[in-house]
């Protein structure tokens, strides 16, 4: 960690050795830091370059991108202190942020009372609602430049964002040609009904209890901020709505039990959503090496049932 307290101290003008720097235990693709010193609490993201899915690539500039989308629009998010896309400074990426110094939902979510837990449901969706306000004329990339690229219509990007995906599994090897041609026919199939009417806006892709911090405030929890703004897309605006049912509680709860909210949305938008969701988890567990078999099986099921009534 000699090079990320060097860098540090550079940018904040303090000594080296009065810097204590601790690893995140909670990071999944990248390396994450918190740093304290002269009473001051930061946090550090880097981007990995080892063998980085194509799909992960140019976090940096979507962490940087997405905060400042969100600060312009008063949604709570950590303030950029620095930041180098460059690499230069240590032949890495990186950016830091003020540290929200409050805890994490996941960490309070079983202590909480039904009425508490649907009033941060009610703040997240608020929060949804916000970033949804936040529109482009193209669907893809937040910032310049990136590889995932930007469409004049969703189901371009739809199909882009899986072939990545794709690639990114064939070079780790959990997925096989048969495997592989299954999901690009489901895919194309999609591609050729997704509407043309989907408006591209801000979508966090990534909104779950670990990537929400929440303060009590007057005996009521209040979401103090979000992060992690690395899988961020423009995407249709019920993106971040389907995922969070699933993906919000990592599984534990269904984020929409009492809550009265209709999306509409058709089979074709569903199955797209779904299997985008599903690539990107899959895509995580490739990298990770973890088992991917589970997942795989229901990729390849949801990809064959789409197929069938189509």
């Amino acid at each position: 960690m000699e090079y990320i307290n060097s860098v540090i101290a550079n940018i904040f003008n303090t000594a080296p050795n009065k810097i204590d720097i601790q690893k995140c235990n909670i990071g999944d693709v990248n390396s994450s830091y918190i740093a304290e010193f002269e009473n001051k609490k930061i946090f550090i993201k880097i981007e990995n370059n080892n063998n980085l899915p194509v799909l992960y690539s140019g976090q940096i500039e979507r962490e940087l991108a997405g905060m400042k989308l969100c600060g312009n629009r008063g949604i709570l998010c950590p303030e950029v202190l620095a930041y180098d896309l460059t690499g230069k400074s240590m032949s890495e990426k990186y950016i830091v942020t003020e540290f929200i110094d409050y805890p994490l939902l996941s960490k309070v979510w079983t202590t909480l009372e039904p009425v508490e837990k649907q009033n941060i449901k009610k703040q997240t969706l608020n929060i949804v609602s916000s970033l949804s306000k936040i529109t482009y004329p193209q669907f893809g990339d937040i910032y310049d430049g990136g590889n995932i690229g930007r469409f004049e219509i969703w189901s371009k990007a739809f199909v882009n964002l899986i072939g990545i995906a794709l690639n990114d599994c064939e070079r780790f090897c959990t997925l096989n040609k048969c495997e592989i041609s299954v999901i690009l026919q489901a895919t194309k199939e999609c591609s050729f009904r997704l509407p043309i009417t989907d408006t591209p806006c801000f979508s966090h892709m990534d909104l779950h209890w670990n990537n929400i911090f929440v303060n009590r405030v007057n005996d009521i929890f209040e979401i103090a901020g979000i992060i992690d703004f690395g899988s961020s897309l423009y995407a249709p605006d019920y993106s971040d709505l389907f995922r969070l049912q699933g993906g919000f509680l990592y599984g534990t709860e269904k984020f929409y039990d009492g809550i009265d909210i209709s999306y509409k949305i058709n089979k074709d938008q569903r199955f797209a959503t779904d299997l985008l969701n599903t690539m990107d988890y899959y895509v995580f567990l490739s990298f990770t090496k973890q088992n991917v078999d589970v997942v795989k099986k229901r990729i390849i099921e949801i990809c064959n049932e789409y197929l069938k009534i189509t």
